[in-house]
């Protein structure tokens, strides 16, 4: 029987509409709590609020942003009324580390245009202490801090009166014994606007907060699933994990890796981000394991670029040598699913001459081969890549040459390209429109283009030109799905070990 994947058949996925906006997302949430049978709904509200309401003809009701809810004279007059915040972390923005600096966000002047333009992350730099390269890292759902900062603060700048998205109403024989308000956010909580709900809506103290993150509550509610076969319960969990605030299944699946390539185009998309929220939680483990720990002890490893799924290994042998590098690569014929691999000479001249020069030396080739040695089987493959750079200051790209499973073909060509630099811009084009590369590069290759577009005619900038090797080794999904944290830690770190050590043997032979 054929299966469709389109998301449009979640009940919450409207054509059309806006999925991911904070407002649909409470809507959802709220119709899934109504949909329950009363017992599951007294549970759930028992736990969410951290206390117990009990006893008979309970009578429990939601409803969302009501402009005709009469404050004054239903919700105040409760007998409990009680404040949820709810977002992924469970906290304020004042807890992370970037956050601080909006507690001065009226000092800084921000304007509404220049936020909602595509080139905010510029803006942000220009504004705030902050390097672009930090306004882009991202968090493990995949958001730069940039956008997170971006929404806050607009989220500052246009609060007006207190409404919270949601309410829970507890009621037994006809009189109001508890309101529930619920402030959602996709980031981090606005303490300002749970302190404005607090005094305007609720009459309470603003310590008195409660926050629940959204995995503990969807966590929740799966568990109810359970007890009571809910379809919208169902939908509900499927459309949190589209949208990429829940993973229903912690474990990377074989159904994870086959949505990627049967669904459609946006729905391959969503696919790709819940695989790499799962690879995420497995390298977040990892960098946090004893098995690391060995590795960054015996090689010295730096953590700064983890984030980026890029290892520095500056401090092993020749600095700068290399970099040690991985991802996720999707490929359904081997199925693929994620590479590791190690950058020779990319960073430096002089180390890519040191390499370039070393390669006369048969003995040498003999040694990478047996670091490296061609590996096809059930668990990874590995193939060799030439890439050029051509760099000038702060400027570079970055050309695909050619890939072989063979290492001596790739340093065979390697050799026939020797490092060439203080070249001025038509000396470069002219080299890669040349006869060395005319069987790799297409004349009109774009990144020519772009160096053809730079600067004058009469400039004076110099271009660098060299080959650099890339060694990977693709992992098979095989590999990596079905297993915990603590199996993945230890298959991951054997092949980061092969990496560290040829890197390591490379550097002592030069």
């Amino acid at each position: 029987m054929r299966k469709s994947f389109d998301r449009h058949l979640n009940i919450f996925w409207s054509y059309n509409g806006r999925p991911y906006s904070e407002d649909n997302l409470t809507r959802a949430f709220i119709t899934t709590l109504s949909s329950l049978e009363k017992f599951q709904q007294i549970e759930f509200i028992n736990w969410f609020i951290e206390e117990k309401i009990e006893g008979e003809n309970l009578e429990i009701s939601f409803d969302l942003q009501n402009p005709y809810l009469n404050i004054e004279k239903e919700v105040k007059k409760s007998k409990k009324r009680i404040m949820i915040g709810f977002n992924p972390s469970g906290e304020c923005w004042g807890n992370e580390k970037y956050y601080n600096i909006l507690n001065n966000i009226e000092g800084y002047q921000f304007e509404k245009g220049k936020l909602n333009s595509d080139n905010y992350i510029n803006y942000l730099s220009k504004k705030l202490p902050l390097e672009i390269s930090e306004l882009k890292e991202t968090d493990e759902l995949g958001k730069s801090y940039g956008e997170k900062i971006k929404d806050i603060i607009l989220s500052y700048l246009n609060r007006g009166g207190s409404r919270p998205d949601a309410w829970i109403f507890v009621h037994r024989n006809n009189i109001l014994e508890m309101a529930i308000a619920i402030e959602t956010k996709l980031w981090d909580l606005d303490p300002e606007q749970l302190a404005n709900h607090c005094k305007e809506c609720l009459d309470i103290p603003k310590e008195e907060v409660k926050y629940k993150r959204f995995k503990e509550t969807f966590d929740k509610l799966k568990k109810l699933e359970i007890k009571e076969n809910n379809v919208i319960l169902n939908h509900f969990l499927d459309y949190m994990e589209k949208i990429g605030y829940y993973m229903n299944i912690d474990m990377i699946t074989a159904k994870d890796f086959d949505n990627i390539f049967i669904s459609k185009e946006e729905d391959s998309e969503i696919a790709k981000r819940i695989f790499n929220r799962k690879l995420d939680k497995y390298f977040k483990s990892y960098f946090k394991s004893k098995e690391y720990e060995k590795l960054k002890k015996e090689y010295s490893l730096e953590d700064k670029y983890l984030n980026k799924r890029w290892i520095s290994i500056e401090k092993i042998g020749v600095e700068g040598l290399g970099n040690i590098y991985f991802d996720t690569y999707f490929e359904n014929n081997e199925k693929i699913s994620l590479f590791i691999g190690t950058e020779i000479g990319v960073a430096k001249g002089w180390h890519n001459q040191l390499f370039s020069n070393k390669l006369k030396d048969e003995s040498f080739k003999e040694e990478l081969n047996k670091l490296y040695p061609q590996i096809r089987n059930n668990k990874y493959e590995t193939k060799f890549e030439l890439f050029l750079r051509i760099n000038q200051i702060s400027y570079s790209r970055f050309i695909y040459l050619k890939e072989d499973e063979n290492l001596n073909k790739i340093l065979d060509l390697k050799e026939q390209i020797p490092f060439e630099g203080n070249l001025s811009k038509a000396q470069c084009v002219e080299k890669l429109k040349g006869k060395t590369f005319e069987k790799y590069i297409n004349k009109d290759n774009p990144h020519i283009q772009k160096i053809e577009k730079r600067g004058s005619e009469n400039s004076k900038a110099k271009y660098n030109i060299m080959s650099y090797l890339r060694f990977i080794d693709y992992i098979k999904l095989d590999y990596i799905i079905n297993i915990d944290e603590k199996e993945f830690n230890i298959r991951f770190s054997k092949l980061l070990e092969k990496h560290l050590n040829g890197l390591k043997k490379i550097s002592s032979m030069l």
